[in-house]
């Protein structure tokens, strides 16, 4: 079991880590999968295994063995995410369109007739409609759902609902638009 302390610890690591991804400092080496060169703020580099789950930086070697992780192994393993396939090797993502506002969802996962969370947040009174799988056609230039140009439905509603086509979830838990 983790104290607060760690936890706390572990967060602030992931904040950094993503911030390390985020400005392109992870480099995988091509000779392994399982190893990248992170380099952190300073520009120093440092030599990170995933397959072991070690790094050769200071503070995995000493503090971060208490915890497990430090920031940089959290970069290569979020970069690995982000980046490989959602690091699971050469499965590929499918992608679903919902039968009924036209939202696009990519994942690994089969989410033929699952419920539509877009539907819900458009049209809130109205039934919600179910994913089907969406062969590759051209893609909306917001969301990348299938069509012939320009929006798909759900981006044009969407926009229409906001006055810059986003949502935003008040402190009571309902969600409403961002006016």
């Amino acid at each position: 079991m983790i104290t607060a302390a760690q936890a706390k610890a572990i967060a602030e690591r992931y904040q950094k880590a993503v911030e390390l991804v985020e400005q392109g400092k992870v480099f995988p080496l091509a000779e392994s999968a399982d190893r990248s060169i992170v380099v952190n703020g300073e520009n120093r580099a440092h030599l990170v295994d995933l397959a072991r789950h070690t790094c050769d930086c200071k503070d995995y070697q000493y503090r971060g063995r208490e915890v497990g992780t430090c920031k940089h192994l959290l970069a290569a393993e979020l970069f690995r995410e982000r980046h490989q396939d959602g690091g699971r090797g050469a499965k590929p993502r499918r992608r679903y369109q919902c039968d009924v506002c036209g939202a696009v969802e990519e994942t690994d996962d089969d989410l033929t007739g699952t419920r539509c969370r877009r539907c819900l947040l458009l049209h809130p009174l109205e039934p919600r409609g179910r994913f089907q799988p969406l062969e590759d056609t051209e893609r909306c230039d917001t969301c990348g759902g299938g069509l012939d140009g320009g929006r798909c439905p759900a981006c044009e509603a969407e926009a229409e609902a906001t006055d810059d086509g986003r949502f935003v979830r008040e402190g009571d838990g309902t969600v409403s638009a961002l006016w």
